[in-house]
C-alpha cells in the first residue's frame, strides 16, 4: 500500500471512527454514506481545436466518447458545543468507451474544524488530499495519455476579537501540486502563504479592514531557461470586507494591489489592481441569485506558461421549483492575460477568452436517491491558435444516499 493510499484509508478510518466518539450534552452527529453512478457524453476528450489536429496528434480524428464514472463516499459532521468537525471523503472510477487508455481512480478527503474558544477567539482549520485527471485544456501536448494531479491543501484562520468592536485575523495556507505526465510536471509546484487583516466589526453586520498577503512559490522541476519563471514572491496590500444586510443577502469585497516578483531568466515582474466582489441573493423562498467579478495575479495552471493575470465575471442561480426538484445554473467569463508566455503569441503575450456555462436539474423524489442530468458547454479563443478549442458535455446521474444520525443526545 502507498503512502497517499494509506493516508486516504485513514481519513476515511479516523471519519467512521466518529461514530464510537462519547457524546457529550447536545452533541450531533450526522454521517451520510452515498453511491452513484454517471454517464456522460463528451464532444471534445483531449481539448482540440478540430479534427486535423486530433488526427496530427494521435492519428485518430475521433474527439468525442462516452465515459462512466463509479463513485462511492460520505459526508460528517460532528458538533459539540461551539466545536464543529467536518470530514468527506470520496473515491471514483473512471472507463471510457473509445479512449479507454484514460480510465483512471481519483479520490478527494476533505477535514475541517470550526472551532472557538469562549466568545472572543475562534478559527477554521482545514485540510485535503484529492488526485484528478489534469484536465486537457491546461495540457500544451494533447498526445492520449493521462497525467494525474495530486494536490495537497491546508490552510488555518484564526479571529480575536478586541476592544469588541476590532477583529485581528491571521491566517495561513499551504499548497503542493504534482503531476504524472512526464511533459506536465514542469508545473509541479509549492506554494506557501501567509496574512493578517485588522477589521472594524461595525453595526448592521458591516464589517471593513485592512489585509497585507505574502505568497511564496516554487516550480519544483523547472530548469532555467528564457521566459521560465522557476520562484515567485508577490506582496497583496488590500481593502477587505463583508456586509449582510439580510438573512438572505449578503456581499464580500476586496480592493488592492499585488506586486508579484518572477524569479527566471528575461521574466517580467506582475504590478496590478486586484479585487472581488461576490453577492448572494435570495429573491424568494424558492430562488436564489449569486454573482461575482475578480482581478488577480496567479500562477498558470497551464502547461509552459508563467503567471498569469485573470478577470472573471460568474452568475449563478439556484431554483427550487418543488420540494423535490432543483435547478441550477452556473456561466463564467474569464479574460486570461499570459504574463511572459511561453508558449507564444503576439511579441510574446497570450490572451485567452473563456467561457463557460452548465446547467442541472436536481431531482430527489426520496430523501435517499438523487437523480441529475446535466448539460456543459466550454469555448476557449487565444492570440495562440491551437490552443481553442470548444467542448459540449452531457451526463446523467444517480446517487443512493443513507442519512443517519442527526439527533442530540445527552447524559
Amino acid at each position: 500500500m502507498t503512502k497517499r493510499s494509506a493516508a486516504t484509508y485513514g481519513s476515511a478510518g479516523f471519519a467512521l471512527s466518529l461514530l464510537a466518539l462519547p457524546m457529550p450534552s447536545q452533541a450531533i452527529l450526522e454521517f451520510t454514506p452515498y453511491v452513484s453512478a454517471q454517464g456522460e457524453y463528451d464532444d471534445n476528450v483531449f481539448r482540440d481545436r478540430d479534427g486535423d489536429e486530433a488526427e496530427a496528434e494521435r492519428g485518430d480524428r475521433q474527439r468525442d466518447d462516452t465515459r462512466m464514472r463509479y463513485q462511492a463516499g460520505f459526508k460528517s459532521t460532528y458538533t459539540a458545543g461551539l466545536q464543529k468537525l467536518k470530514l468527506d471523503a470520496s473515491g471514483s472510477k473512471f472507463e471510457y468507451d473509445h479512449f479507454n487508455q484514460l480510465d483512471h481512480k481519483e479520490h478527494d478527503v476533505l477535514g475541517s474544524l470550526d472551532w472557538q474558544i469562549g466568545s472572543l477567539l475562534k478559527g477554521t482549520l482545514e485540510g485535503r488530499d484529492r488526485r484528478e485527471l489534469q484536465g486537457f485544456e491546461t495540457i500544451t501536448q494533447n498526445d492520449d495519455d493521462r497525467s494525474m494531479r495530486d494536490q495537497t491543501d491546508g490552510s488555518l484562520v484564526v479571529k480575536l476579537r478586541v476592544f469588541n468592536d476590532w477583529e485581528i485575523r491571521p491566517r495561513g495556507r499551504v499548497a503542493r501540486a504534482r503531476y504524472s505526465l512526464d511533459t506536465t510536471r514542469n508545473q509541479d509546484l509549492d506554494e506557501d502563504e501567509g496574512a493578517i487583516a485588522l477589521s472594524y466589526m461595525g453595526r448592521s453586520s458591516l464589517s471593513v479592514g485592512v489585509e497585507a498577503v505574502t505568497t511564496q512559490g516554487e516550480f519544483i522541476r523547472r530548469d532555467p531557461g528564457d521566459g521560465i519563471i522557476e520562484e515567485y514572491d508577490q506582496q497583496t496590500y488590500q481593502l477587505v470586507g463583508s456586509w449582510t444586510p439580510s438573512p438572505v443577502a449578503s456581499m464580500d469585497f476586496s480592493l488592492g494591489a499585488s506586486d508579484r516578483n518572477n524569479k527566471g531568466q528575461n521574466v517580467d515582474d506582475d504590478e496590478e489592481l486586484v479585487g472581488s466582489l461576490l453577492l448572494k441573493r435570495g429573491i424568494s423562498e424558492k430562488t436564489t441569485l449569486y454573482g461575482g467579478v475578480s482581478r488577480g495575479i496567479y500562477s498558470a495552471q497551464k502547461e509552459g506558461e508563467s503567471s498569469v493575470v485573470a478577470t472573471s465575471v460568474n452568475l449563478g442561480a439556484y431554483w427550487a421549483a418543488t420540494p423535490y426538484l432543483t435547478l441550477s445554473s452556473y456561466a463564467y467569463y474569464a479574460l486570461e492575460d499570459f504574463q511572459d508566455s511561453v508558449i507564444g503569441g503576439d511579441d510574446d503575450n497570450r490572451e485567452d477568452k473563456v467561457l463557460s456555462m452548465q446547467v442541472a436539474l436536481i431531482w430527489a423524489p426520496r430523501p435517499w436517491i438523487n437523480i441529475t442530468p446535466n448539460l456543459a458547454f466550454a469555448d476557449r479563443t487565444s492570440d495562440v491558435d491551437d490552443q481553442e478549442y470548444d467542448a459540449f458535455q452531457a451526463g446523467l446521474e444517480f446517487k443512493l444516499l443513507w442519512p443517519m444520525g442527526g439527533a442530540g443526545t445527552g447524559r
